[in-house]
């Protein structure tokens, strides 16, 4: 985080704070990192529309994707590896309030 506020303050010429912003396990909005603990939520349609980053991957490569973390899901792979994440009822995935 301090290279993101001094890169900030270099660009303003302010002093600037930045504080985490983690994301609850629960939200029911849609953005890029929003269901962190529910992999699954990527898989329905509804959710992708709300998220903008899903406009710039190729057709191709979102299928991919998603018959990926469909499998995982399915064959136990995605809780063997980070499973985990579910018991967490918030996380830190990088957003800033600034």
């Amino acid at each position: 985080m301090a290279a993101l506020t001094v890169e900030l303050k270099y660009i303003t010429n302010q002093q600037v704070v930045a504080s985490a912003f983690p994301l609850l396990h629960n939200l029911l909005e849609s953005f890029a990192a929003v269901d962190w603990s529910r992999p699954e939520r990527y898989l329905e349609p509804e959710i992708r529309h709300g998220i903008s980053t899903f406009t710039k991957i190729s057709r191709e490569a979102l299928s991919e994707g998603l018959a990926n973390v469909s499998r995982d899901i399915e064959n136990g792979t995605r809780d063997k590896r980070s499973g985990h994440l579910r018991s967490y009822s918030q996380q830190d995935v990088g957003y800033r309030f600034v």
